[in-house]
């Protein structure tokens, strides 16, 4: 009888407890098998190290472990984020060979949430000769919009056009005068804007522009493949997205300046650089094609926001320092309450 006792509770412990562990682990193996299943079979480089997290969640909630995936993966590894298979790079060198190689080891694509909405036919969505095609397609247009009919302002038009509808049903012979009365404001509009302009030179002006465009960024490549730097080999397709969320790591661990953790202004100073070695090892505006176009007017915006801000006011933060988490931008825990006193006596 203690036997059967015995027994009946180790079946019990292996149905509740190891029976579930090993249904878990199996589920955690073959997720990962699936993540990586996209690769070209015909390749036989190495996946950056890395683990893909929980089932369909991936590591999403592991987020604020990024420091401790450096440290055991490096700058370049594998992970599942925001239901993606991702890859994270990081380091001045790794990061400068991305934004360099643009439509050579990647390339930019919408979000999955923004392609749908556009549709995956969308033109910033197409590439190569359906990117060509349809840009083609859609080049006469701008001359066609300027031929046809803008709104109707003209008031005394107007009157005209509703009067040829004099009930809610309006019978076959009233609709053809409306149609007539359309088309005489149609002719009338087309052979004003043909006396303004030749429409067929500029139809070959637009074609021309059109021709010798190049072809916007935003486009999938035929096959999506990042390459792991020089630990990885050349060539490596992987389905997935590489998002260089890590600009802020990359900060982290350049050697431009020292004491980064310290409030030091001065350090940005033009030729107060510590160490420039490498003009990516500090990208606030991204870089190569992706550099923000407005970052000029960000600075001057900023510096005015500045110079103002100490001129007119003095503030104090109610709670001191605050702590700063960077995931996934920088901002306080605590929501930096402050209060600010104004100068009444400003120059």
């Amino acid at each position: 009888l203690f036997n059967m006792v015995l027994f009946t509770l180790f079946a019990t412990f292996l149905c509740t407890c190891v029976l579930p562990l090993l249904l878990f682990l199996a589920a955690v193996k073959l997720w990962e098998v699936y993540c990586i299943s996209g690769r070209d079979p015909s390749c036989k480089s190495p996946l950056p190290p890395g683990s893909m997290g929980l089932p369909f969640l991936g590591e999403t909630l592991q987020y604020k472990f990024l420091k401790m995936k450096v440290q055991k993966y490096g700058y370049i590894y594998k992970t599942h984020l925001f239901g993606s298979p991702t890859v994270r790079i990081m380091g001045a060198e790794n990061v400068k060979q991305i934004l360099l190689g643009e439509h050579k080891l990647v390339s930019v694509q919408w979000p999955a949430s923004v392609r749908t909405i556009l549709g995956a036919a969308c033109l910033s969505s197409l590439h190569d000769s359906e990117h060509k095609h349809r840009k083609r397609v859609s080049a006469p247009f701008s001359v066609t919009k300027h031929v046809l009919p803008g709104p109707l302002n003209d008031q005394s038009f107007l009157k005209k056009l509703m009067a040829c509808w004099p009930g809610e049903t309006p019978s076959f012979s009233i609709g053809l005068k409306a149609r007539n009365v359309i088309h005489a404001k149609i002719e009338e509009n087309i052979r004003k804007k043909m006396a303004k302009r030749d429409t067929s030179d500029q139809f070959k002006d637009n074609y021309g522009k059109f021709k010798h465009t190049p072809p916007p960024p935003l486009r999938p490549p035929p096959h999506k493949y990042y390459t792991g730097m020089k630990s990885i080999p050349h060539g490596l397709r992987f389905r997935c997205d590489l998002r260089l969320q890590s600009i802020c790591d990359t900060h982290d661990i350049a050697e431009i300046f020292s004491k980064k953790d310290e409030f030091n202004p001065d350090r940005f100073m033009e030729g107060c650089l510590e160490k420039d070695s490498s003009r990516f090892g500090y990208i606030p505006f991204g870089g190569g094609s992706r550099s923000c176009v407005g970052k000029e007017f960000a600075k001057v915006l900023l510096k005015i926001f500045t110079v103002e801000l100490v001129r007119t006011c003095d503030w104090e933060l109610l709670n001191g320092p605050p702590t700063m988490k960077t995931s996934p931008t920088v901002y306080p825990v605590d929501n930096l309450p402050t209060k600010f006193t104004e100068f009444y006596d400003t120059v």
